[in-house]
């Protein structure tokens, strides 16, 4: 018997929300507010003179060997695990404090230490149950006998939060396929590469390293979002461009250009301002980390500031080497490298949510592929079974190859197992939801045409995306596509069990009878085998009354993103959930089964 049901129920939807994300780089034009030809006579060197003076002077500045500045506020925000998509509405940090310390002897180089109190946000339970407050030194010293140093403590949620993180990068075996190339067995130091852009841009010796550069700088006027153009100063040598206050000649801004994989190229912005004079230097005591001008990422305010506090010998230095192989990473000291396989842009921001660890580990050697569903001979389970954090789903019709989430650079090994084992090419890709964990490597799909099936409200996020294209779901619209053998639908509500733009996919026979299997991809909300309650029940059970609402069969097949392929009724007995005895003639999903 086939079945074809209407629509359990609608919800109108009537919501417009817009999100520009796209990086803003000066354009040389007449303005109200004045124009870039104003700066055009002014070399490096005069800027920095005006700016040297109004920091308190040559000769103040180096006299300042040492500098502690305390911020009894520090707030972190999440842009890459949001709800919204493109609003960093997630908390990270969410009532921190931290004292960061400079050696500024040697005005070329960068030595730096952060001593910070973090307060998670209570989204970060899915490892840290008890959200104990992490506490961590982080020692960062730039130049080729650099690295960057756990000495106490981490910023990695997998890892005991009393266990030193140690030296940041850690050896990592043969591991990914890029353009057909594989990465040798390095010490890749490209976490430590991060943290010396960053130290730079929180240094209050910003401006002497400008003066110590060496035919490695260029001037310029950007214009950012108070609709003025100030004079900067890029630096080739570190890649940072500082822009100052056309006024008083402070700096304003140390701004990073990145390349996002979703945004595209961004601006990542540490923005000073409220200046006040401590023992004659003037230092800011606001800070905000801003991406793409909008989105604040870091706030920071500063309370007291000591010039020249008397420190410890050993303060800004890393651990003894013969200890290294007693922390969470094992490695010993390697001085920053630049990679362009592994961007700063998602370095850093998996780095500031906490789940950064290195480069990414899986290997082809060590795929592990399965049919879930023996009714569905074309749906396949892979597991790397060397990075088992994230599955993925993957559906072969006649006439579309589809994937389920984009896990950055696991994405360019489905491509190639699917492109190797079938001679086919992905043309969906499934996005279960935003987060940047799961689908940072969309692109890669795109880039070999596949489209995004995303919620129609949410296509706005993945607009910079080169030669995007999209199918779309939305409230009683599911998206759907099927062969003579299986179909899949993607459905999406207004109410959701993890973000705003969360969707479930479906696979089930071609023409489903009422005892017919149904699987179902879902992500973050049961995980079996792996952490089923980091996030609490509430995920889950609004999973399941997301199910309900929509019939879903009580004996299906869980597929989770992350976790091992197991029966529904293993979640309702774990969670002591009375699931109605519904089947597939109750699977109202807004179109016909059969």
């Amino acid at each position: 018997m086939a079945y074809c049901n209407p629509l359990r129920f609608s919800l109108s939807v009537a919501w417009v929300f817009l999100v520009s994300i796209s990086a803003s780089v000066v354009a040389a034009h007449e303005h109200p507010y004045g124009s870039p030809w104003e700066y055009s006579d002014l070399s490096a060197e005069s800027i920095l003179d005006r700016s040297i003076r109004a920091l308190g002077g040559q000769g103040v500045l180096e006299s300042v060997k040492t500098i502690s500045s305390h911020a009894f506020i520090y707030r972190s925000f999440s842009l890459a695990e949001s709800n919204t998509p493109g609003v960093a509405d997630t908390g990270i940090s969410t009532a921190g404090e931290q004292t960061i310390s400079y050696d500024l002897s040697d005005p070329s180089i960068v030595v730096q230490r952060i001593d910070r109190k973090d307060v998670l946000g209570d989204y970060w339970t899915f490892q840290r149950t008890l959200l104990e407050m992490p506490e961590s030194s982080l020692v960062v010293r730039s130049g080729l006998d650099g690295y960057a140093c756990f000495t106490a403590g981490n910023m990695f949620l997998f890892a005991p939060s009393i266990v030193p993180f140690g030296y940041t990068d850690r050896k990592r075996p043969p591991s990914l396929l890029q353009n057909r190339k594989i990465l040798k067995d390095l010490l890749l130091a490209f976490y430590a590469d991060v943290l010396v852009r960053d130290a730079w841009r929180f240094s209050p010796a910003i401006v002497r390293k400008l003066q110590s550069a060496n035919g490695t700088l260029s001037t310029s006027a950007i214009e950012i979002n108070d609709g003025r153009f100030h004079p900067a100063i890029t630096d080739s040598s570190i890649n940072l461009t500082v822009i100052f206050d056309p006024e008083t000649y402070l700096p304003a801004r140390v701004r990073a250009y990145e390349n996002h994989p979703i945004f595209g190229p961004s601006t990542n912005d540490v923005v000073m301002y409220n200046y006040t004079t401590a023992n004659v230097i003037s230092l800011p005591q606001n800070v905000k980390l801003l991406y793409n001008e909008d989105l604040m990422l870091q706030e920071i305010l500063f309370d007291t500031f000591e010039i020249n506090p008397s420190l410890s010998p050993d303060f800004f230095e890393g651990l003894p080497i013969a200890i290294s192989n007693q922390t969470f990473s094992g490695a010993p000291p390697v001085p920053a490298q630049h990679s362009e396989i592994f961007s700063p842009a998602e370095i850093f921001e998996s780095s500031q949510n906490f789940i950064y660890a290195g480069p990414y580990s899986g290997t082809l050697p060590a795929l592990k592929v399965i049919k879930p569903i023996p009714s569905l001979p074309n749906l396949y389970h892979l597991t790397f079974e060397d990075n088992t954090v994230y599955r993925t789903i993957l559906a072969i019709f006649d006439d579309a190859v589809m994937v389920t989430d984009a896990p950055p650079h696991q994405s360019k090994l489905v491509i190639h197992y699917v492109q190797e084992t079938f001679n086919r090419s992905v043309t969906h890709l499934l996005v279960t939801h935003h987060h940047h964990d799961h689908n940072l490597g969309a692109a890669d799909y795109v880039a070999i045409g596949a489209k995004l099936v995303v919620p129609e409200q949410f296509t706005y996020y993945w607009k910079d995306i080169p030669n995007v294209q999209f199918e779309t779901a939305s409230e009683g619209l599911p998206f759907t596509h099927k062969d003579s053998g299986m179909q899949v639908h993607g459905i999406w509500h207004l109410v959701d069990a993890h973000s705003a733009d969360w969707m479930y996919f479906t696979f089930t026979t071609a023409c489903p009878s009422s005892d017919s299997e149904l699987g179902i991809v879902t992500a973050d909300a049961w995980s079996p085998g792996v952490d089923p309650f980091g996030y609490g029940q509430r995920p889950v059970l609004q999973w399941l009354a997301i199910a309900r609402m929509d019939g879903v069969p009580k004996d299906h097949m869980e597929l989770p993103i992350h976790g091992e392929p197991l029966p529904a009724d293993g979640l309702y007995t774990e969670i002591g959930y009375e699931y109605p005895d519904y089947t597939i003639s109750d699977f109202l999903s807004g179109s016909c089964l059969c």
